[in-house]
């Protein structure tokens, strides 16, 4: 995919480290802390993808300008982390991996709030976390160009069409929805340059097993229950993910369910609203702690310039016969 070349290519990476999962398999991470943080946040990378490719920029930002310490860490399987690549042998390992993840921050910050955030496919993965049973609290859910799977109509088709971003193999998730025979099979082709894959360290490819793992099987119910607060970022120039779409999706969802919020970004991309992205992190996560710090104001106000905030007060809703909804600006312009 051209656009992953914009954002891919980066200074000399930071040192990662490890700990240890709970099947003894390690998992990288790279940490960007400050000496006194307000909170603390875990932020998994996208589909194929791993935590040094484009989201140092946004780590960095978080931890110096708003006291925020932000750990990147490599999902099983990827980057600098142990396991099969692009593989997990079972399904809710994955989910177990960010469990540890938070057992190890909250080890070395003890109360101070703690986020889960995600981009891509790490926002598919987050969402799939906050429905299992076995998770473990965090303060609030932060997703960014949020990938949710065949059940959220919300990809753009011309580029589907023309440059799609994996090949999935029907047959093989087919015969393991019959048998759950194939779950080390390979079903998804990422459509990723030998280059990148060889240089950049991105994966060719998921398995079954770990394609279930990042995708929410039904994001409409969980995103309605949610219950913590959860917010959303899109830039209307992604390259994949249509805005208006997932706006459309994400609207009757807000109305049922106030701990979830939604946000637009005139700017960026589908990896390049990772260089800007971290202001509405930042201030989404100062609002919830009612922080109110002078110095980064500024950079607020700034912020508001390019910033679209969905809100119910900003949108009327038509209903249609077939169930769908057209979202109407105030300006009575279809967004």
């Amino acid at each position: 995919m051209k656009f992953i070349k914009k954002i891919i290519s980066s200074p000399t990476p930071p040192i990662q480290n490890v700990i240890r999962a709970s099947d003894g398999i390690n998992l990288a991470y790279t940490t960007f802390a400050v000496d006194k943080p307000i909170s603390s946040m875990i932020f998994l990378h996208g589909g194929g993808a791993h935590s040094l490719a484009g989201y140092t920029f946004m780590a960095e930002q978080l931890c110096q300008k708003y006291q925020i310490a932000t750990y990147l860490f490599d999902i099983r399987g990827h980057g600098q982390s142990g396991g099969e690549r692009g593989h997990t042998p079972y399904i809710h390992q994955v989910w177990d991996d960010i469990s540890s993840a938070i057992i190890f921050l909250k080890q070395n910050y003890g109360d101070i709030p703690l986020y889960l955030g995600g981009h891509s496919s790490g926002a598919g993965l987050i969402l799939n976390y906050a429905a299992w049973a076995k998770r473990l609290p965090v303060d609030s859910y932060i997703m960014v160009a949020p990938e949710f799977g065949y059940k959220a109509p919300v990809k753009n088709e011309l580029t589907e069409s023309e440059h799609p971003f994996v090949t999935v193999s029907l047959p093989v998730i087919l015969a393991n929805a019959v048998s759950g025979f194939f779950g080390s099979s390979r079903a998804v082709t990422f459509n990723y340059s030998k280059e990148q894959i060889e240089q950049d360290g991105l994966l060719s490819g998921y398995t079954v097993n770990m394609c279930k793992a990042v995708t929410p099987s039904d994001p409409v119910t969980v995103l309605k229950n949610l219950e913590k607060p959860t917010s959303i970022f899109i830039s209307e120039q992604d390259e994949l993910i249509n805005a208006t779409k997932l706006a459309e999706f994400l609207h009757p969802i807000l109305c049922k369910n106030p701990k979830l919020s939604f946000q637009t970004l005139k700017t960026g991309g589908h990896l390049l609203i990772l260089e800007s992205v971290h202001k509405q992190i930042a201030q989404y996560i100062y609002q919830l702690q009612m922080v109110k710090d002078h110095d980064i104001k500024e950079e607020f106000d700034i912020m508001h310039q390019v910033v679209n905030t969905f809100t119910l007060d900003d949108l009327t809703v038509k209903e249609q016969d077939n169930d769908s909804v057209d979202i109407i600006g105030k300006d009575n312009s279809k967004l």
